[in-house]
């Protein structure tokens, strides 16, 4: 029995929201996947004319994890891209914690597709 057409977009389609393992500010956050169309959307604005990054763009690139990762448990966005300008005001240090805690989640999903066994 060979893939079918079918059976891979099945798989391919995003999942619904999840529930983070650790609480975010001592409260449950709810994530998403993003689709190929936004990260590629997203990694194409890091680029300038110059064919180079900023490190606007990097900064920026932090805020989209949060913009397009957080959720409410039925898969709406906490952020929109017009809260950008706002969410680049808060606190660094409190944005990265968010940041980690997505990433950790990213990197565990990314393990459990791909078949990667954890140590």
């Amino acid at each position: 029995m060979s893939l079918t057409k079918k059976q891979l977009l099945d798989e391919l389609v995003c999942t619904k929201p999840e529930k983070l393992p650790k609480k975010v500010f001592g409260q449950d956050a709810w994530v998403k996947p993003v689709s190929e169309f936004q990260r590629s959307r997203r990694l194409a604005s890091l680029y300038g004319k110059d064919g180079q990054v900023s490190r606007e763009a990097l900064r920026k690139a932090r805020l989209y994890t949060v913009i397009d990762h957080l959720c409410d448990q039925n898969g709406e966005p906490l952020f929109q891209e017009s809260d950008l300008k706002e969410l680049m005001e808060f606190d660094a240090l409190k944005i990265d914690v968010i940041v980690s805690v997505i990433e950790e989640w990213v990197t565990a999903r990314e393990g459990k597709i791909l078949g990667v066994s954890k140590k």
